[in-house]
């Protein structure tokens, strides 16, 4: 049984080049992870990103501007976003990665739950501990 392409592999194939490029000239931008480093490529890449999504017709965009937040940096608030988001897809009947490894594995949800509540409570108290040393340095 043939595999019928989707209606969007044609048009990625034939812009590919301009894709390529958007991508390389996104790149190059220098990460905000270090403190005190200057927010303007960030957020000339966050125009830019903006202006290629409605280049491809995608009206309804905006920029997630983060205000601060207990005195707290955005390079905090992010991490710990991304923090909390990866500590959810670990046990979360609805991420793909433990059900699609459950059901190669046999194994029922009660029996992984037990196994990883421990794990998890474990992994919160050290996400927590990095977070909270890392608000108290600054």
């Amino acid at each position: 049984m043939a595999i019928k392409e989707a209606n969007w592999v044609s048009p990625v194939r034939e812009n590919m080049p301009a894709l390529r490029s958007d991508l390389e000239r996104l790149m190059r931008v220098p990460s905000m992870a270090i403190p005190g480093f200057p927010e303007e490529p960030v957020l000339e890449t966050a125009d830019e990103v903006e202006r290629l999504l409605r280049g491809v017709g995608i009206e309804k965009v905006s920029q997630l501007n983060f205000p601060p937040f207990a005195a707290v940096g955005c390079d905090l608030t992010v991490a710990t976003w991304n923090a909390d988001a990866r500590w959810m897809s670990i046990w979360r009947p609805t991420s793909d990665l433990p059900r699609g490894d459950l059901a190669i594995a046999a194994v029922g949800y009660n029996k992984y739950i037990k196994f990883i509540l421990p794990l998890t409570a474990a992994l919160l108290v050290a996400a927590l501990g990095v977070l909270l040393l890392a608000t108290a340095l600054g």
